[in-house]
């Protein structure tokens, strides 16, 4: 038979302490977003309207109850829009190379 006095103890005191987190870098996204799929979807916007709309609400996971069959409703299609302005605007006010 095992007791407690044959087991070997375990220190478990410093388990719980964390040391707060010093982020010297931006975190890495943890949805994996991709940059060129959004530029390709936002691209593609014109030619196949929803399609590409819905594709980049999932991809961004941007709304909790997206049907599943590829249509938005009104609000929806409307928030992705504006997404697709912001990041458009938000895209071409970034320096380039050349500017440095």
């Amino acid at each position: 038979m095992i007791t407690d006095d044959d087991l070997t103890p375990i220190d478990l005191s410093d388990f719980w302490e964390e040391e707060p987190a010093i982020l010297t870098e931006p975190a890495p996204n943890p949805r994996g977003i991709v940059p060129e799929y959004v530029d390709r979807q936002i691209s593609r916007i014109p030619i196949y309207g929803d399609d590409s709309r819905w594709r980049l609400a999932s991809h961004l996971d941007m709304f909790e109850n997206l049907s599943p069959d590829g249509t938005l409703t009104h609000a929806q299609r409307q928030a992705v829009d504006n997404f697709v302005l912001g990041y458009q605007y938000q895209k071409s006010s970034q320096p380039t190379s050349l500017d440095k």
